[in-house]
């Protein structure tokens, strides 16, 4: 039986037989091409713009140097074979050495750099790199380096590189992919952020003991997440929630929350940014209170909607009942609270001026600096008769009809006239009442009754001194 050689690296095994006195000189030749595998160090002279082809003489040796000039980019051709190799790029010239197959891709090894390299019979990947001095510039686990400075694949993801913004660690694999912190069940487990001014500029932490997610900047917790579901941002605790977002101003008094949209630019700029549609702060300083201010350019600045069950809604008058939309008015009472016993639980305002308030036993006070006084060419008490009449014709119900309706003169178009009611909309919208000049009306028709009583006195007082001087 002949001998035979090494896939890999072509080393001589002795047939039994042969050999035969010769045999000590073939066991020291293959000895000493093991320990070039194992510790063997070789420069290779490259240059100019011409590839290297190595020899075995040259491969087999575990750890390679190309050095020399070169004028172009340079591939230097590896065997086809099964093997790892260290080499280094002690080139000079602005150009490229590339480790490769003859017909394979190859792996580019950068100037003055080390690279573990893998030859895997078709091609050459670069495992790892090495800076200079040794030490790891770049490396693969569980794979040939391909992107990053770590690069972890537990299988092909398929496609996709890493952002050259995050690409100094990268995890791969081609199903759910992660990254675990184990510790004691009593311990932090915590990722940092550093700079050269200060080594924990930010952070995540989670605390095992508490079951509570953290999140720092500027070395100080600005937000955490409790294990019931609590968002706390600068505050610890909150005992009246259980699961929600609880905010800690501080003694600020600014926004606590701002909504806002990139096509919105209003101009209220004293009051808030010009993106901010929406936004929440305290009503006063040191206070407290709710103040929600809205802000736009179209002619609704901010709505209130209730939306309930038609089967629900409530549809009596009595004092414990409520609306689809419904405000409730308190005082405090120790720690608690109760109905407001005296003073104003309602009011609307136009800027700083109340218009509409209303009293905590249901007193109604409106303000107006614009009545319109109502001619005194009309008869009032046939103007509100008309507007019965109006509200007949739209629909209500209660109206009782006597003869005297039949000498009433006026319409929805004096209604209107007289500010009463106002006009209907283009498309079809009903006129709303204008209560502030219905009370007026009002006034008006008692005054006007009242001049008539008097002046029908005066005429019966007349009547009857005429009376009082005919003769007997």
């Amino acid at each position: 039986m002949a001998s035979t050689l090494t896939v890999n690296a072509e080393l001589e095994k002795i047939a039994d037989g042969e050999e035969e006195n010769t045999w000590g000189g073939v066991q020291r030749t293959t000895l000493d091409e093991i320990d070039k595998l194992t510790c063997g160090v070789l420069n290779v002279a490259v240059g100019g713009a011409i590839d290297v082809t190595l020899t075995r003489t040259q491969w087999l040796n575990s750890v390679l140097t190309f050095s020399g000039a070169i004028s172009a980019n340079i591939n230097v051709i590896f065997p086809t074979i099964d093997k790892p190799w260290t080499v280094k790029n002690t080139t000079t010239g602005a150009f490229t050495v590339t480790a490769k197959t003859v017909s394979g891709t190859g792996s580019v090894i950068t100037q003055g750099n080390w690279a573990i390299i893998h030859a895997d019979t078709t091609n050459v990947v670069e495992v790892a790199e090495l800076g200079p001095t040794g030490v790891f510039t770049t490396l693969g686990v569980g794979l040939a380096y391909t992107e990053g400075t770590l690069h972890v694949r537990t299988a092909d993801a398929g496609g996709g590189t890493a952002a050259t913004t995050a690409d100094d660690v990268v995890i791969e694999n081609n199903a759910a992919v992660g990254v675990t912190l184990l510790s004691p069940n009593n311990v932090v487990a915590r990722y940092n952020f550093g700079d050269p001014e200060n080594n924990e500029a930010g952070f995540i932490q989670y605390d095992h003991s508490s079951d509570t997610m953290l999140f720092g900047v500027s070395a100080a917790t600005r937000a955490r997440i409790s294990s019931g579901g609590i968002f706390f941002i600068a505050e610890l605790a909150n005992t009246k929630m259980t699961i929600g977002l609880t905010i800690n101003q501080g003694t600020a008094d600014d926004e606590i929350l701002a909504l806002k949209a990139s096509d919105v630019t209003h101009t209220f700029t004293t009051q808030a940014e010009a993106d901010t549609f929406g936004e929440m702060h305290k009503q006063a300083a040191a206070g407290g209170g709710l103040e929600i201010a809205g802000y736009s350019t179209s002619n609704v600045a901010l709505q209130m909607q209730g939306h309930a069950d038609a089967t629900d809604i409530a549809d009596t008058d009595t004092t414990a009942d409520v609306g689809v939309i419904l405000f409730d008015a308190f005082e405090d009472t120790g720690t608690s609270r109760q109905a407001v016993t005296a003073g104003n639980i309602f009011c609307i305002r136009n800027g700083s001026t109340a218009r509409f308030l209303l009293k905590e036993d249901g007193e109604l006070h409106l303000g107006s600096t614009t009545l319109v006084t109502l001619s005194d060419d009309k008869n009032d008490v046939e103007l509100l008769r008309a507007f019965d009449h109006d509200k007949a014709a739209r629909g209500a119900k209660g109206l009782i009809r006597s003869k005297w309706d039949e000498f009433v003169r006026y319409n929805k178009a004096d209604l209107i006239e007289a500010g009463i009611l106002g006009k209907d909309g283009e498309d079809g919208s009903e006129g709303l009442w204008n209560l502030t000049q219905h009370i007026q009306l009002l006034n008006g028709a008692t005054w006007q009754l009242y001049t008539a009583l008097q002046e029908t006195q005066e005429r019966l007082a007349l009547t009857e001194r005429k009376l009082a001087a005919l003769p007997s």
